[in-house]
């Protein structure tokens, strides 16, 4: 995408974050978000279709900086990092899009935020060795799952508790069979 347009984007996403940091969701036209960065509508609907639309590149441009880089995350942790921080810096955001009574239709966008970085995750550790290639699409949706559970539990108990030390326990938890023994990266296993 060219400078310009992902200028006009980054525009229209910061004009409707900052309005989402205000007011709920349902709250949010599209007049007011033009009207907040200086653009018409028509330019709004050369970029997104809708409300929903915005509060989706929001996210997708969330991940995708980060796992699109040359050092993508390979852990639970790193890859929930931007969510995570994002969700720190605007508190009032996320509960306005949780909260909302459109929920269902933007957990949506969320699921696909979780699902995009759930496949990251596993096609990097395909090509890692760490996970084998038959089983990446049954890890990755089960990721999805798992990222999705524990950030919607995290935001509504307040993002109190530190998820980073759940996530960090968790991978921990995936390394031991119920054997008692760890898996080691070449794929045998110790006893402890």
């Amino acid at each position: 995408m060219r400078s310009k347009q992902l200028y006009i984007r980054r525009a229209i996403e910061a004009s409707f974050l900052k309005l989402l940091d205000e007011r709920p969701f349902e709250k949010i036209t599209v007049k007011n978000i033009v009207d907040d960065c200086g653009l018409t509508r028509n330019t709004f609907y050369n970029y997104f279709e809708d409300t929903y639309d915005v509060v989706d590149g929001l996210l997708r441009a969330l991940v995708c900086d980060v796992l699109d880089s040359d050092e993508a995350p390979d852990t639970l942790v790193g890859t929930m990092s931007p969510v995570m921080s994002f969700a720190r810096e605007h508190p009032r955001a996320i509960a306005h899009l949780y909260r909302s009574s459109k929920r269902e239709e933007l957990m949506l966008c969320f699921d696909k935020m979780f699902e995009l970085m759930a496949e990251r995750l596993c096609a990097s550790s395909v090509r890692s060795g760490r996970l084998a290639a038959e089983d990446e699409a049954l890890m990755a949706q089960s990721c999805r799952f798992l990222l999705s559970g524990f950030f919607a539990q995290w935001i509504v108990k307040g993002m109190e508790t530190p998820l980073e030390e759940s996530l960090e326990r968790l991978e921990m938890l995936f390394k031991i069979d119920h054997g008692g023994k760890e898996k080691k990266d070449d794929g045998s296993y110790t006893t402890h």
